[in-house]
């Protein structure tokens, strides 16, 4: 899996951990608010200003993420929008949307690079090596038996 897919998921992964944060803030609970804001600083063993800094970088590319999906959604829109009745689906994507599309691993990796350089390699080698622990894709085996008793199953299969 490319680095820029599980960082996006541990940078989400950030903003959610904060958003717990503040609310636990708001509860007056600041012991479990500083608990949860420096979580991923001391499952990947940074110091403060280190794990200060993962967290700044991971909002900043959210935000920037975010801001590109709004983007696209828009181009999207426009394109839909030219083209009315399902003509669109007859018509090659646009450029300018396949471009935006592609725009977001890069973001990514902008900010993996970021952290590597602003962090220093040692303690990016710390966060990386987290990052792809806690956040590797897993591969899950179905049993064929769930397909065995479906109403699909049970209807048979009518293909020729």
């Amino acid at each position: 899996m490319p680095a820029s897919m599980i960082y996006q998921f541990f940078f989400l992964h950030v903003a959610n951990l904060e958003q717990v944060a503040q609310t636990e803030h708001q509860k007056g609970n600041e012991k479990r608010a500083g608990r949860w804001r420096t979580y991923d600083q001391r499952a990947a063993g940074l110091n403060a200003t280190e794990g200060r800094l993962v967290k700044q970088l991971a909002l900043d590319c959210n935000k920037e993420l975010k801001d590109q999906s709004q983007k696209l959604q828009t181009l999207v829109n426009d394109f839909h929008a030219q083209h009315p009745n399902g003509e669109f689906a007859k018509l090659p994507v646009p450029q300018e949307v396949v471009d935006m599309t592609e725009q977001g691993p890069r973001t990514i990796d902008s900010y993996i690079d970021r952290l590597r350089l602003e962090l220093g390699e040692e303690p990016f080698k710390k966060l990386d090596s987290y990052v792809r622990t806690s956040f590797r894709p897993v591969s899950v085996q179905i049993p064929s038996q769930l397909f065995a008793s479906s109403p699909v199953a049970a209807q048979g299969d009518n293909r020729q």
